[in-house]
């Protein structure tokens, strides 16, 4: 990795739910090209301008599409051939692309220069559906209006917000159709829409934000280590369940049977999205930990104390009841847990940045949540959710006794703060230029309806 200068990755803020829903994507998938694709080149642009040079790209297993085309593809190896079948999807793929391209190009200019460059790497972490909050309570997902994905979608009709989940996957849908002819007369066929699964629904892969955080750590430091120009992982348990599954999970940490409807299929999904992680375990020694379960569990801690996500202040019980150690219900939590408590009050870990480094904090959603010499890229996801996931790579990275995301950062001494300030500017500008920065984002109507 090219040490020296170092450039904030901006996360650059859209609607909460817009860049990483399968089904909103096919609604307005110019958003999600604009988005997705155009800030990954003005990022690769500003990454090659300030000499930043690894980059780990938040993927998705949706670039495999329907695997069960495939024969021994189930669970998902990442041999199998890519293609999406949702804007989403390809836009991911596409981005792909993009840096696989890139950096190839970097490595190969650098080299017919008689320069070495293998200092440019990227890795291109697949993940499958991740699931959970941070343990604490303190921080979790807070999407804006309808969220698209089964799990927060569950979360609102557990506190009331609304009535039922709609299940895709096994109900009847009526399709219009007609007689050959512009005057033909039209008539309704109802066809069913099962999946090949056990229960008629579609089988996931959920995975802890917590694994997830960790799996950045260990991929970042395999980049730094072995220098492996791009290589893509895929991050999930390797355990497939299907909605039935997952609504009686929720539903047993919540304490109570959730109601939902069962309708047809929806657009752009497929049966089975189960990974195949052993790439993953040999080569960067990382293995997902947390069961369904626990995801369950913490999502449903943060819901029920946060109903209103960030726009409330959590219940002073609940805060009393961290600060002193206990568990989100007031009993004593483990000793292990109660001795990580740091300065921030909350039990939660947050190491401190090594010597000769500065970190910055988010103040909104335009400005940067870290300064360091490696970029996250995530899709330009909303700033909540980074923050969020940043505290769960330190919480995890303390809890394996591993390198601290801070620890593992580069050391370079003497930032060049001029260099850094023109970069920021230079991200920034290359945002404005796309109406994404918060002074220019425009309003798009969420469609009313659940997934």
């Amino acid at each position: 990795m090219l040490r020296g200068a170092s450039i904030r990755h901006l996360k650059l803020r859209r609607l909460a739910n817009e860049t990483q829903a399968v089904g909103e994507s096919s609604e307005i998938p110019l958003e999600y090209y604009r988005t997705n694709v155009y800030g990954t080149i003005c990022l690769l642009t500003s990454m090659t301008k300030y000499n930043v040079s690894n980059i780990v790209f938040s993927s998705s297993a949706t670039v495999y599409g329907d695997a069960t085309r495939f024969p021994h593809m189930i669970p998902i190896p990442e041999e199998c051939p890519i293609g999406p079948t949702n804007p989403y999807g390809r836009t991911k793929s596409t981005v792909e692309a993009c840096i696989t391209d890139h950096v190839e190009a970097q490595r190969n200019n650098l080299k017919a220069e008689g320069k070495p460059g293998d200092h440019w790497n990227a890795a291109l972490l697949r993940y499958f559906n991740p699931a959970g909050s941070h343990p604490s309570g303190v921080m979790g997902e807070d999407p804006q209006g309808v969220p698209y994905n089964l799990l927060p979608l569950l979360a609102q009709v557990a506190i009331g917000k609304r009535d039922k989940l709609l299940v895709f996957g096994d109900g009847r849908t009526a399709i219009s159709q007609s007689h050959a002819g512009p005057y033909a007369e039209r008539f309704l066929i109802e066809l069913t829409a099962d999946y090949a699964s056990k229960d008629g629904t579609a089988i996931r892969d959920y995975i802890h934000i917590l694994d997830l955080a960790q799996g950045h750590l260990a991929a970042l430091n395999y980049l730094r280590d072995n220098h492996p120009g791009v290589r893509a992982w895929n991050l999930g348990t390797g355990k497939g369940s299907t909605v039935f599954h997952m609504i009686k999970a929720f539903g047993a940490a919540v304490g109570k049977e959730l109601p939902y409807q069962v309708v047809g299929r929806r657009s752009g999904d497929v049966l089975d999205l189960t990974a195949n992680p052993k790439r993953a375990n040999a080569e960067l020694g990382w293995m997902a930990e947390r069961t369904l379960e626990d995801a369950c569990e913490d999502l449903w801690r943060w819901t029920k104390n946060n109903p209103e996500g960030y726009r409330q202040h959590p219940p002073q019980e609940f805060l009393n009841n961290l600060k002193a150690g206990k568990s989100a219900d007031g009993h004593q939590a483990d000793s292990s847990k109660a001795a990580a408590e740091t300065s921030d009050g909350y039990g939660i870990d947050i190491p401190q940045a090594a010597a000769g480094t500065t970190t910055a904090r988010a103040t909104d959603t335009t400005q940067a949540t870290e300064e360091t010499t490696d970029v996250h890229h995530g899709s330009l996801a909303p700033a909540e959710k980074d923050t969020a996931k940043s505290a769960a790579t330190a919480n995890t990275a303390n809890e394996k006794s591993k390198p601290s995301y801070a620890e593992a950062k580069d050391t370079a001494s003497g930032i060049d703060q001029a260099t850094l300030a023109a970069a920021e500017k230079d991200m920034a500008k290359s945002a404005g230029a796309v109406s994404m920065d918060s002074a220019k984002t425009e309003t798009i109507p969420m469609v009313n309806g659940a997934s």
